[in-house]
């Protein structure tokens, strides 16, 4: 954590925030956000489709992808977890329906977005998409971790991971926010000021964002 920080190529990499936003809450629109959107981006042509978000440790991923998923007008959109912090969070956000075990969870979602990172979420996901639908994944897997190959070679199901571009989805989700309240302010969890930000990111919450008093301009 530093008072300043150089940014490389700062005219093509910063973005300026409409005046009538309040950015504490988008302090994630250089990461988590546009993580959540990238999984999204291709069915908002064509809402009408059934979403699974099965939440996890990439805790406010998922819960970001509901958000934007009902800005969208998704279909249906489900929500399953095992933490109860995010299962309400996901209740207030208006998921359809709100499972709280893998278990429970229904099938043939056209799309399931995985931000679980484990071996019994990644399960869940690959049985609950449909036949040639897509599960998108924002899990890191550090540890070898098996894909039933011969199930999502029956299925001819797609299966997407990798880093989001956050820079250029950033701009998307600004154009969107034009037309469309986005509440992100419901997935912040703990909120403290920079002068304690040490113990902040300490603690076990789902979003923890710190803030400090606007840095003199010139400076």
């Amino acid at each position: 954590m530093s008072d300043f920080i150089h940014v490389p190529y700062a005219d093509a990499m910063l973005l300026k925030i409409p005046s009538h936003l309040d950015p504490v809450h988008l302090a994630s629109l250089s990461d988590n956000i546009p993580d959540a959107y990238r999984h999204l981006k291709e069915i908002q042509t064509n809402p009408n489709q059934r979403v699974l978000v099965v939440g996890g440790k990439a805790k406010s991923v998922g819960l970001y992808s509901l958000l934007l998923a009902k800005a969208m007008n998704v279909a249906e959109i489900d929500y399953v977890d095992d933490n109860r912090e995010r299962l309400e969070i996901a209740k207030q956000l208006k998921a359809n329906k709100v499972y709280e075990s893998y278990s429970q969870t229904g099938v043939n979602y056209d799309l399931v977005i995985e931000a679980s990172a484990t071996k019994s979420g990644l399960e869940t996901a690959l049985r609950a998409v449909r036949n040639f639908g897509t599960v998108s994944s924002s899990g890191i897997y550090i540890k070898k971790t098996p894909l039933s190959l011969i199930e999502m070679y029956a299925k001819g199901m797609t299966f997407k991971t990798g880093l989001a571009n956050a820079r250029t989805d950033a701009e998307h989700i600004l154009r969107l926010m034009e037309n469309v309240h986005l509440p992100f302010e419901l997935i912040t969890t703990y909120l403290d000021d920079w002068s304690n930000a040490e113990n902040a990111f300490l603690k076990e919450s789902t979003k923890v964002i710190v803030r400090r008093e606007r840095m003199a301009r010139g400076v």
